[in-house]
C-alpha cells in the first residue's frame, strides 16, 4: 500500500514541478470517512489549470489513482471551490488535487513522509510545506553539461544533507527534482529532463564515471 501512495504522490509533484509558473506547494496526509485516508496535494491554481487542459495526462492521473485502489481522485478548478487548512493557506488562489485512499497504517505515512523530504525543490517554488513542515530550494553548488541520448541536458550538482545525529542522505540520481535511483557518487544529480523507467543501470554507472 505505501508504493502505491508514493507513486500517486510523485505524479501529483511531477505536475507542480514541471510548471515554471507555480510558486506554491504542499503536501497532506489527512483521515477521511470510512476509515479512509486523504492525499491532498496544493500548488497555484495555473498548475492545476495547466494540468486539466493536458487532459491525456489528467486522465493517465486519475487511472493511476484507481489502479491503487483509491475510491476517487477529484479535481479542484479554480472558482468552484474554496480550499482553506490551516497548515497550508497562505492567503493566494490556491487549488489541489485530492484523492481518497485506503487507510494509511504508520508504514505509509512513514514512507511518504521520507520520499517528499527527499524531494529537489525547483528555484520557482517560494513556499513549499510538506505534512506542515517547510522543504527548501537547494542551491545547485555546480551545474554540468552532459549529454544523454544524443542531447545535452543540465545535471545539477547537489550536496546532501547531513543530519544532528552525523548521518547524510544517500545520494541519489534525481529527474527534475524527484528521486529515480541510488547513485554511486558522494553528492546528488539532479538531471532536467525525463528518464525512463527503470532507470538503466548503464546510464547510472555512465553517469558516475564522468561526475566522478
Amino acid at each position: 500500500m505505501s508504493r502505491d501512495f508514493v507513486l500517486v504522490q510523485r505524479k501529483l509533484t511531477r505536475f507542480a514541478f514541471d510548471d515554471p509558473a507555480v510558486t506554491f506547494f504542499g503536501i497532506m496526509l489527512h483521515p477521511g470517512s470510512n476509515r479512509n485516508t486523504y492525499l491532498d496535494v496544493f500548488a497555484d491554481r495555473r498548475c492545476w489549470t495547466s494540468l486539466l487542459d493536458r487532459q491525456p495526462d489528467f486522465m493517465d492521473l486519475v487511472t493511476l489513482a484507481h489502479v491503487c485502489d483509491a475510491e476517487r481522485a477529484v479535481k479542484w478548478v479554480p472558482g468552484r471551490e474554496a480550499v482553506q487548512t490551516p497548515e497550508e493557506s497562505t492567503g493566494r488562489d490556491e487549488t489541489l488535487v485530492h484523492v481518497e485512499m485506503p487507510f494509511a497504517d504508520y508504514e505509509t505515512f512513514d514512507a511518504l513522509l521520507k520520499d517528499a523530504e527527499k524531494l529537489l525543490v525547483p528555484q520557482n517554488i517560494d513556499t513549499a510545506r510538506v505534512f506542515g513542515e517547510p522543504i527548501h530550494y537547494r542551491k545547485p553548488y555546480e551545474v554540468l553539461p552532459v549529454e544523454l541520448d544524443g542531447k545535452e541536458v543540465q545535471a545539477e550538482v547537489v550536496h546532501p544533507i547531513k543530519h544532528s545525529d552525523g548521518s547524510a542522505e544517500a545520494p541519489m540520481l534525481y529527474e527534475r527534482g524527484i528521486p529515480a535511483c541510488p547513485i554511486g557518487l558522494t553528492h546528488h544529480v539532479n538531471l532536467i529532463t525525463s528518464l525512463p523507467r527503470p532507470v538503466p543501470q548503464a546510464l547510472v554507472d555512465d553517469l558516475v564515471k564522468r561526475l566522478s
